[in-house]
């Protein structure tokens, strides 16, 4: 009796459990679900990422020998960063080699290879070598070398090119001084050349960083007159590749540790036409609103601005992941860079997210101070700009250096980095969310 007993009181209890579940199940719970808490790792499964190949082409026109005239931070600058890229974790697993695949060549009417020593490359980068390696020194066709580096460019590989990127149209266009057409049919050859390779690798993308050296040599202008100069001049580190081989690279090696001068600017130019994930933050707001139970991550309900000290301000936070985007931070945290389709709101501020436990890399702040807060919809976008140091550093003339700007300065820069970006039309603009406002 007692045993019947026991058992009868267990199915009691499984009786009464059973129904305070039915009756928690029954009730509201949170209305508001806690989207910023939902994501603890979603990382796809996706298959490893080979190991680059690491190709290292540097021009070695008669332009270039003033940066390799005794010790210059030029040296200093490629000889610390490649040493730094052929020791990073890169994701070489071959276990009879702790370097990575570096191939080192020079380049201007043809590739020169110069085999994958780091030490006696940098300490044979002297103007009597260069000349003696061969090529045409005399003249940059730009747009031809850089079709010969995306030509020799393998899907894993990463692709380093080093010059002072001057266009050099020649004398054969003093007599008729239309070296403004030579820069024209240029960023037209350098925009096709790219394109052609994003037909293959739709991911293919290029940072340029922009360097300052000790210069002691001869500067060559648009027509090939030399003029002997010993200043400080601007050269040029591009890295090309996939944007998954570059994101790693970057996070392998930081360009912030180049000795020398230092990164001076940089420039990315990469697709962003992607789809990314975001959602509204319903906890990180400035007035009130619901969210929407069927569309939780995209619309709300009922947004009412705050009144405080008779301010009228509603302002609702956006979760972006940004993870797969190239761009670098600066540029990512520029409301400026950013547009609404809404007049009534703007960005007001970017957050870098140091949750790394959340979804999202980013938080983007909507603010607006209208009185009321019309029904309609808000989409936000990240638009693809080149930074405003390329039209400043153009020299748009080419001829003789005078003063201090002109040192600074690159003829044909703008032209030069503009026929990549054109190659990327259609890519600059991404549209990561529309919200409903009901």
């Amino acid at each position: 009796m007692q045993r019947d007993s026991f058992v009868d009181k267990i199915k009691l209890i499984k009786k009464f459990l059973a129904i305070g579940i039915i009756l928690c199940s029954g009730c509201g719970g949170p209305t508001q679900p806690i989207v910023e808490s939902q994501h603890i790792n979603q990382q796809k499964n996706k298959e490893a990422l080979p190991a680059p190949n690491i190709k290292v082409y540097m021009e070695n026109s008669g332009s270039m020998d003033g940066y390799v005239t005794g010790a210059t931070e030029f040296e200093y600058a490629v000889y610390s960063y490649l040493s730094d890229i052929e020791l990073a974790d890169l994701g070489r697993n071959d276990s009879s080699s702790h370097k990575n695949n570096i191939e080192l060549n020079y380049i201007n009417s043809e590739i020169i290879n110069q085999g994958d020593d780091i030490e006696k490359f940098i300490k044979n980068l002297e103007p009597n070598v260069f000349k003696q390696r061969g090529g045409n020194r005399g003249s940059s066709d730009i747009s031809e070398i850089l079709s010969k580096v995306l030509s020799n460019h393998s899907k894993d590989d990463i692709s380093i090119f080093i010059s002072d990127c001057i266009f050099s149209p020649g004398r054969q266009y003093k007599a008729q001084d239309n070296a403004d057409e030579y820069l024209v049919n240029q960023q037209i050859g350098i925009r096709n050349c790219f394109r052609q390779k994003l037909l293959e690798s739709p991911d293919y993308s290029v940072i340029i960083m922009r360097f300052m050296s000790s210069f002691d040599g001869f500067y060559f202008n648009k027509y090939d007159d030399r003029q002997k100069i010993k200043e400080n001049r601007p050269f040029y580190i591009w890295l090309m590749g996939d944007v998954s081989q570059l994101q790693r690279l970057m996070k392998a090696v930081d360009v912030n540790e180049i000795k020398g001068s230092g990164v001076q600017n940089m420039c990315v130019i990469t697709n962003i036409n992607k789809t990314y994930n975001c959602s509204i933050l319903p906890l990180e707001k400035i007035g009130n609103f619901d969210l929407d139970k069927q569309n939780p991550q995209t619309t709300i309900v009922g947004a009412q601005p705050d009144s405080k000290n008779g301010n009228k301000l509603f302002e609702l936070t956006v979760g972006v992941d940004l993870s797969s985007c190239l761009i670098n931070e600066d540029y990512l945290l520029n409301p400026a860079h950013y547009e609404l389709s809404n007049a009534a709101f703007h960005v007001s501020k970017i957050i870098n997210n140091s949750n790394r436990q959340s979804a999202y890399t980013h938080k983007v702040k909507l603010t607006s101070e209208d009185p009321i807060i019309s029904r309609g919809s808000i989409t936000l976008s990240l638009t693809e700009k080149l930074p405003d140091w390329i039209e400043e550093l153009t020299d748009e003339e080419g001829e003789s250096l005078v003063d201090q700007k002109d040192f600074a300065n690159t003829y044909g820069l703008k032209y030069l980095i503009g026929g990549v970006f054109d190659a990327y039309k259609g890519s600059y603009t991404a549209k990561l969310i529309t919200i409903n406002l009901k």
